[in-house]
This record gives structure tokens, sequence and C-alpha cells, in this order.
């Protein structure tokens, strides 16, 4: 339960609700345990989990400002890159359909060398 809830009154009405403020450690606890149990239901229906790290070197840490440092577009296009392998491989194989790939990622500085870098859990059948 949050521990600081915004109030909201609706005064043609004078219904009032409650929101979560998503700041709290309350609410911070709860959404982590929903993206935890997220993960763990995907992970009961794909056959397939990977977890893995991409890292951002020196060097391209050095060419970018503080607001780039976490680029969401570098994850989209390794996820395009590795779905386009995938189904590269498959259409090899045997013809059949292209693999799905689902993931979560969650970006994080290094607290050892600072660097940047992204977590993934990708998921395919």
């Amino acid at each position: 339960m949050c521990s600081e809830p915004i109030t909201n009154v609706d005064y043609k009405t004078g219904e009032i609700t409650e929101f979560a403020c998503r700041r709290c450690d309350e609410c911070i606890a709860t959404r982590r345990h929903g993206w935890v149990a997220r993960a763990m239901a995907e992970k009961a229906v794909s056959p397939h989990t990977v977890c893995l790290t991409l890292t951002y070197d020196n060097a391209t840490l050095e060419n970018r400002d503080a607001s780039e440092q976490f680029c969401y577009a570098d994850v989209s296009s390794f996820i395009k890159r590795l779905s386009s392998a995938c189904a590269y491989e498959a259409a090899k194989g045997n013809g059949g359909p292209r693999p799905s790939l689902r993931f979560l990622c969650a970006g994080e500085q290094g607290s050892r060398n600072g660097r940047c870098h992204w977590h993934l859990i990708i998921y395919s059948d």
C-alpha cells in the first residue's frame, strides 16, 4: 500500500479518488514484484530464455553527452538484428515459421567502472 497516496477530488461529483505516488518504497516494491511476476509468467510459456548484458565501451560514452547515456535505440537495433538473424537461421534450416522474440530490459550504470549497460532477458519459441 502506498505510504504517500495522491488524492484527486472531482469537484463536479464530489468523488474522491486516491492514486499511488509511484515514488515511495512501497510503490517501488509493488512495481518490482509486478515485473518479476511478468518475467516468471513469460518464462513459463517460453521454451528458450537467455539473460545477457549489453555494456557500452568507454569510446561510446565519450562521444555522448549525459542525456544520451542510456539510448534505447541501441537496444531496439540489437533486438532487430537478433530477430533478423533468427529468421535467417530458421529459413535456412527448415523453412519453418519465423521465431518470435520477446524481451524485458533495464538500464543501469555500473558501480565499479561507471559504464552504462543494459540487462536483457530474451524469451523465444
